[in-house]
Order: structure tokens, then sequence, then C-alpha cells
């Protein structure tokens, strides 16, 4: 069922990239009227946790977007599609061209949902768009066209002053939203946080899309530490476990994938743990948010306080929601974004 509202919705999300969750639920929450589209036509089609995230902050699950709101914030990984577009990659994917809005990496769907919605969104008002994608270039030229305010996920500070776009960091897990929205942290909680050890990584190494730059970073983490305590895993711990286990660490071990932003980062900051890096972050960051980015685990206590304050500041679903609200214009909360540090 589709939802509708006793007024005019005062924010109206098409999100492509289903990645903008956790800041619509923070503005459905302050009170605004919210619509949130990410696509997906058939409740039968979405995870257990996701909907009864959807059902339990906005009453139902929408099925068609909504073009009638006073701002309307649209995401896609335009970056990404352009990448594989120039490079010949995830042809082999399915394009689906029944339904533009349908989720596919074929680099020409994200041409297919533009052809359908360029018309519409050029005649609105109030218009915010977002790239998602986790590379910082190359920069898709129909997200530069696109009228309104632009933000993008990863994108180096110079190319952000020069084009007049926006940082905005910010990726959130699911399924540790719908624990804090939905249904309680205490099940991710452990009895007891005391350190077990220096740092912890669970997730995916071997990935081609990461080129080898995370098991790379992770080696060279693990030299430059001898006798460190860390745990490494593969992607094989269960998400609550894993959740515990971050909250039992000093550090979250933090290496690169394409990007640097990944569900990680908001898994390690809502718990006040500090991220070790081989090196630190290239792109446009709050400057909490580097301050949480260590290279040494000697900076481990002092990091864990800037990550706290951080996650309340700056990076907090509440916090990306008030960037999108004011219109991709940076409040203070969340600027000077600083030059990489070295």
């Amino acid at each position: 069922m589709s939802i509708t509202f006793p007024v005019r919705p005062d924010l109206a999300f098409l999100d492509f990239t289903q990645t903008l969750l956790g800041p619509a639920l923070a503005l459905r929450r302050s009170g605004l009227a919210v619509h949130y589209f990410d696509g997906v036509r058939d409740p039968a089609r979405i995870p257990g946790y996701r909907k009864v995230l959807l059902e339990s902050c906005f009453g139902a699950v929408a099925v068609e977007p909504c073009f009638t709101a006073r701002r309307i914030i649209y995401s896609e990984s335009f970056s990404d599609a352009w990448w594989a577009l120039q490079e010949g990659q995830q042809t082999d994917a399915p394009i689906v061209i029944e339904d533009p809005f349908a989720a596919s990496i074929h680099p020409l769907q994200v041409d297919l949902r533009l052809e359908q919605l360029q018309p519409r969104l050029e005649t609105v008002d109030d218009l915010v768009v977002v790239d998602m994608s986790d590379l910082a270039v190359p920069l898709h030229p129909k997200f530069l066209e696109l009228p309104g305010t632009k933000l993008k996920r990863e994108i180096a500070p110079s190319a952000a002053t020069e084009l007049g776009i926006t940082p905005y960091p910010f990726l959130y897990n699911p399924v540790l939203l719908t624990l804090d929205y939905a249904w309680g942290l205490d099940a991710c909680t452990p009895d007891d946080r005391t350190p077990l050890r220096d740092g912890w990584f669970c997730g995916t190494i071997g990935h081609a899309r990461y080129g080898g730059r995370r098991k790379s970073a992770l080696q060279a983490i693990v030299a430059r530490h001898p006798g460190a305590r860390f745990a490494i895993h593969d992607g094989d711990v269960p998400t609550l476990e894993n959740l515990r286990e971050v909250q039992r660490s000093r550090t979250v071990l933090h290496p690169p994938g394409r990007g640097t932003i990944c569900f990680r980062t908001h898994e390690a900051l809502r718990f006040g743990v500090p991220m070790l890096v081989e090196q630190r972050p290239q792109i446009a960051l709050p400057e909490l948010l580097q301050a949480s980015f260590i290279t040494e685990l000697t900076d481990a206590e002092e990091a864990s306080a800037a990550a706290v304050r951080c996650y309340q500041e700056c990076y907090s679903p509440e916090a990306a929601g008030r960037l999108l609200q004011d219109h991709g214009h940076a409040p203070t909360y969340t600027y000077p974004f600083t030059e990489p540090r070295t």
C-alpha cells in the first residue's frame, strides 16, 4: 500500500541506493511528514528487519515515489555507474526495462531511471541530489547536470570546494538501525564492555571490488603494531555477535573497500570505538570524524572520546538528517571539513 498524508509531505526520498533510510527515519521522528521510497514496489521482497523498521517509523511501506513534497531528496550511486560504463564493468547484470526503479548494478539502469525521472525532477522547486557511491571519482556528468543542491558521500576536499558539492560522508548498517529505532540495543549489548583485545575486524576481505586494498591495509596495520591483540574475521561472525565484539575492543580495524565510509564506520562510532587505519582518509570529513580515525594504538583512548562526540554531534542519523533538512548547506555541526591529515 502507498502512504498518504493529510498534508503535503515535507520531504520525499527517492532513495535508489537504499542508504538514506537512517536520516529519513530521524527526520520522521523529528515530527516531519516524510515519504520514503527506495524503488521496491513489492513489499514481499523487503527483508524482514527492514520492513519492521519502515512500518514502525513510517506506518507503511511506500511502493510509489512522491513528487509533491516540499523537498525531494534523490539518491543514486552515480560515480559507480559512470565508472562501470567507462570500464565496461557490470554489464552482465540485467537491465530491468519494464521497471526503471528496480535495483540493478548494470550501469545503464541509472540512465534508464533518469529517462523517467529527469523531466519530473527538473520541475521540482526544491531538489537535493545525493551521490552515495563508494567512489570519489569519476563524477557522473548527469549528476553534475541535474538541478538542485549536490551532496556526495565520498569526495576530495578540493573537489568539493571547486564544484560546490557538499560532502555527505554517512552510511548506516540497516540491522543496527533496526535495533536502535525499533527493537532496542539489548540484543547486541555485552554484559561487560571491558576490552578483550586491541582491535577487531569482521568483514569481507578479498572481494574483487576491493582490488586487494583491504587485505594489504590489514596486513600493514598488524605489521605496524607487533604484539597487539587483534582479532580478524573474514565475514564469518553473526551480526549481533559482531556488534557485541565491537564494544569489547579498544579499536575497530577499518581498512578501505573501494572507498572509506562503510557500515563499519557506523558500527564503531555508534558505540564510541575509534577506528584504526593504515593511513588517514583522503576524503572530506568533519573534524571529529577525522579525529576518530587513528593510525597508532597509543591514540586509542583520546580518540575514543572523539568517537563518542562524533556520533552525537555529526554522525548520528539525526545529524545526517539535519544536513539534508538544511538543503545541503553545511551547518556548524558538520564543518569545517578538513584537508586530510598526514
